[in-house]
This record gives C-alpha cells, structure tokens and sequence, in this order.
C-alpha cells in the first residue's frame, strides 16, 4: 500500500502542475481551465500512484496499461473541449 505522504505529495504536485496549465488557459480565455486542469492532474495522479503501487506488488507487471487508461481519458476530455 502506498504510504499516506507519498500520496500526498503526489497528489500536490500534479494540483500544481495542472494549476499552472489551467492558469495558463484562463488567462487566455481558452475552455477547460484551472480547475478543470487541477482535477484531472490529481485525479490522474491519485490512480497512477494507488494502480502503480498495486501492480508492482506483482512479480513482471508494470504500469503501463493504466497510463494508457489515463491518456486515453485525457485525450477525450481534449476533444470534448476542442469540438
């Protein structure tokens, strides 16, 4: 199980990094802004943090497929804001 400050500290750098970006987009009026760019980053890195951890517990398995799952949501979430 992945202690409770490695999650933590995960999760506070993908709010800063997605605020940055989100900021960026709100400050020149593009859709999907700051907070929307600040739940997808910490979702994203919750679920790599908590899924990565699982799998590595298991011999040979890494974390690619659901970095896969998360780019996948993330590409859709772009077209959903581009259209």
């Amino acid at each position: 199980m992945t202690p409770h400050w490695e999650l933590a500290i995960r999760m506070l750098v993908g709010a800063v990094l997605g605020g940055i970006i989100g900021y960026e987009r709100d400050y020149h009026g593009r859709p999907a802004g700051l907070r929307t760019h600040m739940i997808v980053a910490v979702a994203s890195s919750t679920f790599m943090a908590r899924r990565g951890r699982a799998h590595r517990d298991r011999a040979g398995a890494g974390e690619h497929p659901h970095a896969a799952e998360v780019q996948s949501g993330v590409r859709v979430m772009k077209v959903e804001t581009v259209a």
